[in-house]
């Protein structure tokens, strides 16, 4: 008796192995190295015929996978289906591990495959195994020109800038991801302008004579759309699908921008804000001041023809539609590439309908100069000597409150923002430039 039941949970236990392994087919099944805002493909495929004894119902194979974590994964589709004329066919879905912006390091994942769903004795309640995610954090990268202005690209190197001109920021062609910027000014140059492009999408933020406009210039509905807040007056944020997001501080004619990338940017970004690769070494800088507009490479500068202010979306344009997978639709946890919502910081409005609303299209403002190495505008004489600003700009950044708070955190150089201050106020000695260090200060922390 005991030999015969030993036979018969053996052979059951066989059973289950064969219909989970040999019905049908999920590879890979585990997935691993996945990095944030990065897909990877698994393939289904069955083994034999669907054959049902019932000629009058529906005879066909359904598999249904259930995502338990929609915040750090998304699955395209979450349901296949086969008929008995497509039994052969490969189906594919596609996992990706969702950008938080968090340095999670890594995490193990579970997609749980449920039991197929089938009138085919063959297949009937064969429950094949769940799907392992490995996925690993990417970096975000955060790139800043500020003052006169002051230069920290993505991998944490400092230089600056003393030009006047169109500016190429960030570019990233595989994804139609760029940022360009105005300089202008006498003497020491800031910026007055940044134009910034995601695929058929382009937002503008302008202070060049005074007067700050938005213009935006949009294709992109739903979740895919751009949106744009303000906070405390004089911050401006623009954030797109991907989760890339701009910033400025606007004072006056003048501005500091802010550029932060997802980890999707990883070693394919180009321009002013570096390489973005964790070597600060082979940012293509020519050097630690660069004084003049020629003085910048040759693909940092902006010819005519191709500057955003220029450019508008293609009216036949696809890229930022909403494709709907077949299948998709009926997963309720599908989401986009992204799940961090600005909207809930302190203080920020969104203002997207506003500037929807007005579609303001004056964006030609006719900033034609593309200055030449021989016409730049000498510097002007110091009027506040380093002693002082170096006086000033302390009790400025590091005897505010703000500062003596921030200087207990091991990752906070205030140091850095003191040096900008005075570098600003012995060059353009202008005593708001105070204001503007904290205020850089406090947008970075």
């Amino acid at each position: 008796m005991l030999l015969t039941t030993l036979i018969l949970l053996c052979s059951s236990l066989f059973s289950v192995a064969y219909a989970n392994t040999n019905k049908i087919s999920i590879t890979p099944l585990i997935l691993d190295n996945l990095e944030e805002s990065q897909s990877r493909d698994i393939t289904v495929r069955l083994s034999s015929p669907i054959q049902c004894d019932n000629p009058h119902i529906l005879c066909n194979v359904v598999l249904r996978f259930t995502n338990p974590i929609p915040d750090e994964i998304s699955i395209v589709p979450c349901l296949l289906e086969w008929d008995v004329n497509d039994w052969e066919t490969t189906k594919i879905i596609t996992i990706t591990a969702l950008e938080d912006f968090i340095d999670d390091g890594e995490r193990e994942l579970t997609i749980i495959t449920e039991p197929l769903i089938s009138s085919a004795v063959f297949y009937e309640n064969v429950n094949p195994s769940d799907i392992t995610v490995h996925t690993r954090s990417r970096p975000t990268g955060h790139c800043s020109s500020t003052g006169d202005p002051h230069l920290t690209t993505f991998d944490g190197y400092r230089y600056h800038f003393y030009g006047r001109g169109y500016v190429r920021m960030v570019s990233n062609p595989d994804r139609l991801f760029e940022v360009q910027a105005i300089t202008h000014g006498g003497g020491y140059s800031r910026n007055c302008a940044v134009a910034v492009r995601e695929k058929n999408d382009l937002v503008i933020m302008d202070a060049c004579d005074g007067s700050f406009e938005i213009t935006e210039r949009i294709t992109s509905t739903g979740d895919s759309r751009p949106s744009i807040y303000s906070r405390g007056g004089n911050q401006y944020i623009v954030e797109f699908a991907s989760g890339a997001q701009v910033k400025v501080n606007v004072w006056g004619n003048n501005m500091n921008v802010y550029i932060d990338v997802p980890g999707v940017d990883w070693q394919s970004t180009t321009g002013m804000c570096g390489t973005f690769d964790g070597n600060s070494n082979n940012e293509g800088v020519p050097s630690y001041i660069i004084s003049n507009y020629n003085g910048l490479p040759a693909e940092w500068r902006i010819e005519p023809e191709h500057s955003l202010w220029r450019w508008f979306p293609s009216a036949s344009s696809t890229d930022n539609q909403n494709v709907v997978v077949p299948g998709s639709q009926t997963c309720e946890y599908e989401r986009p590439l992204r799940r961090r919502n600005i909207i809930s910081g302190a203080h920020i409005e969104d203002i997207t309908d506003l500037i929807i609303s007005t579609r303001q299209r004056n964006t030609d403002k006719n900033y034609t100069f593309i200055p030449s190495e021989d016409n730049e505008a000498p510097p002007p004489e110091s009027l506040i000597s380093e002693e002082v600003a170096q006086a000033l700009c302390n009790e400025r950044i590091l005897d505010d409150p703000v500062g003596i708070q921030c200087q207990h955190i091991e990752t906070v150089d205030l140091n850095v923002f003191v040096r900008n201050c005075v570098e600003d106020l012995v060059l353009m000695g202008e005593e708001e430039f105070m204001d503007n260090a904290y205020n850089d200060m406090v947008s970075e922390l």
